[in-house]
């Protein structure tokens, strides 16, 4: 019986970790406050976003919009903020060991997760696509849902300059090692980071903060169609 226990367990560990997958190069901010009382967490991200942001209220709270709790193995181990839990809405949204969605936002949209591989590969870095502007003010039919920008409490967010750090450094993390984004303290890194305003073609889901990943979804257009990429946006305090 102890055997079998035993094997339970270390089946249900292998899949949560297959889950989440974090791989060596996901960072975290370096004595960030991530273990310990997840209210004061939320509390300090608050402070944080009325006064970067020029937000008024607190914009996370421990339950989302929809009753769902946050993830606390993300918000331990990976820095994140995501409510419920990964899923996927078809067979194809688990892949490679990953889901697409790692969850929801605080406003219990999609919570994209930026590993699960892509639906197509297109050419070239992603400083050389071409990239769809003020995707706010449009709207897309994203995994069979047609997304309505005013239903999130982000408008006041999206295009800010102050976003385009972020965007950049979160991208160089993520794809750099891929060949898809400069790496960090090259000159095309840097063209990216001043020549590109990233913040016109990211639509905020979450904003990042001192701490916390963000995440947001850019659209690029090709000859054969409109895709979308997962934009992880890195926290403030991200070292370069």
């Amino acid at each position: 019986m102890k055997k079998i226990t035993a094997l339970i367990i270390i089946a249900v560990f292998l899949i949560t970790n297959t889950a989440y997958a974090r791989p060596s190069n996901y960072y975290i901010v370096p004595n960030a406050p991530y273990i310990g009382n997840v209210e004061n967490f939320i509390k300090l991200q608050n402070d944080f976003i009325k006064d970067y942001y020029n937000y008024t209220g607190d914009y996370f709270k421990i339950k989302n919009k929809n009753n769902k709790d946050i993830n606390t193995w993300l918000f331990e181990t990976r820095g994140l903020l995501v409510y419920g839990q990964p899923f996927a809405l078809e067979e194809r949204d688990y892949r490679n060991g990953y889901y697409r969605f790692l969850g929801y936002t605080m406003y219990d949209d999609y919570y994209t997760n930026e590993l699960f591989p892509d639906d197509v590969v297109t050419p070239g870095r992603f400083d050389q696509k071409n990239w769809v502007g003020n995707p706010w003010d449009k709207e897309y039919i994203f995994r069979g849902k047609t997304i309505p920008w005013n239903y999130f409490d982000n408008l006041i967010i999206n295009g800010k300059p102050i976003l385009r750090e972020s965007i950049v450094k979160g991208m160089a993390y993520f794809y750099a090692d891929e060949g898809k984004f400069p790496k960090i303290g090259t000159p095309e890194y840097e063209n990216a980071k001043n020549n590109i305003e990233w913040e016109k073609y990211v639509h905020v889901f979450q904003p990042p903060t001192k701490y916390a990943w963000g995440v947001g979804i850019a659209w690029h257009q090709t000859n054969e169609g409109t895709y979308y990429k997962t934009i992880p946006m890195a926290p403030i305090l991200m070292p370069v």
